[in-house]
């Protein structure tokens, strides 16, 4: 507890001195404390009678944050370390570096999901499923082009998402994810809205509003 307790003094000041987006510390912060605290990061069994069937996207999602709880929803920052952001996106490579030089990351979305924990089988061969269903919600400048473009699809770790990083935004109910996505797909219904600037409407601009509905 008192590494934990020095880490978190020395990640304030980082915070104080250096401008890069708050979503970083939490990474640094998430990937220290598994390295030294194991036992409370990896204590997220629900059920110890039965083995626990994870899913890909469960993994990920607990590695950002535990524990988390069956039935609840949960909504995380996704950020594009230094990998092309795909999805139809045409963003320049001098718009991505500004980004970059910006936030510390290239890209940026909102997934919100709920968790679903699944008994599956009988006696010997029973089991818990554990599974994080979640939508990824992010803002591209379509190719070609200065139109930005809503992109809303499955969060899916294991074929799409495994090169970005999840970080732990918060607790949110099946509302407040209906109003987001609602509000997200309404973002380019905003004549202001409808262009991509790197400074005043980019994927962080689009990010932090839908993170408000939630």
């Amino acid at each position: 507890m008192k590494f934990s307790y020095i880490l978190s003094a020395f990640l304030a000041s980082l915070s104080i001195a250096s401008p890069i987006d708050e979503r970083l510390t939490q990474v640094a912060s998430r990937d220290v404390q598994a390295a030294a605290e194991p036992g409370e990061v990896y204590a997220i069994s629900a059920r110890d009678d039965v083995p626990n069937d994870d899913t890909p996207n469960y993994t990920a999602a607990t590695k950002a944050h535990t524990p988390l709880v069956n039935g609840k929803y949960y909504w995380f920052w996704l950020q594009w370390p230094r990998d092309p952001v795909g999805d139809g996106d045409g963003e320049s490579a001098a718009e991505i570096k500004a980004l970059r030089d910006a936030l510390g990351f290239n890209h940026v979305g909102v997934v919100v999901g709920q968790i679903k924990e699944t008994p599956q089988g009988k006696g010997k061969n029973a089991k818990l499923k554990r599974d994080f269903i979640a939508e990824l919600h992010h803002m591209i400048e379509i190719k070609g082009s200065t139109n930005t473009g809503i992109i809303q699809r499955q969060y899916d770790y294991k074929n799409k998402d495994s090169d970005k990083v999840l970080v732990w935004g918060g607790e949110t109910t099946a509302s407040k994810a209906a109003a987001a996505k609602k509000f997200a797909k309404a973002w380019t219904d905003v004549e202001a809205q409808k262009t991509y600037n790197v400074k005043t409407n980019n994927c962080d601009t689009f990010a932090k509003a839908v993170k408000g509905k939630l």
